[in-house]
């Protein structure tokens, strides 16, 4: 499974001084992390199911 990577966002928004983009680069880390985090609970959940059969 491939997982989102945060190197993407900080492609994205670079570090920089503006309040704004620092916000928006938070909002598309939390949104990145909340993604891998579904596909790893579905990774878990696949694994959990081989294993009790």
């Amino acid at each position: 499974m491939q997982y989102a990577t945060f190197r993407n966002a900080e492609t994205l928004f670079p570090i920089n001084k503006n309040g704004a983009a620092e916000n928006l680069r938070l909002h598309v880390y939390i949104i990145l992390l909340s993604i891998n985090l579904f596909f790893i609970e579905q990774d878990v959940h696949h694994l959990a199911c081989s294993l009790g059969n």
